[in-house]
């Protein structure tokens, strides 16, 4: 989704450019016709927000999955400690039998 923004953004960069650039052409142009950023940008700007709500989700799902990948490495390690820790004590009670 990152990509769609970054597509927007240089969409946008064009429009402007080429707005600008007609601007600067004709003297006449710039005194009848002002630059308006009001529909075309304002358009853009709320494709902006929506990419933004999309992408939040986005990271926060990763965070979710990265940290439930955490708990479950930590609770393995946990578990791998607690056997070997039983089995240290297993081959001490089995050699003190001997």
């Amino acid at each position: 989704m990152i990509s769609n923004t970054y597509l927007d953004i240089i969409e946008l960069c064009f429009d402007f450019r080429k707005l600008l650039q007609e601007q600067k052409t004709s003297s006449l142009k710039r005194i009848l016709k002002p630059i308006s950023i009001d529909g075309k940008f304002e358009e853009a700007i709320q494709r902006f927000r929506e990419h933004r709500k999309i992408v939040d989700k986005e990271a926060q799902t990763c965070h979710m999955i990265e940290a439930a990948e955490t708990k479950a490495l930590v609770q393995a390690h946990k578990t791998l400690v607690e056997v070997d820790r039983k089995g240290l004590k297993y081959t001490t009670h089995f050699g003190s039998q001997h």
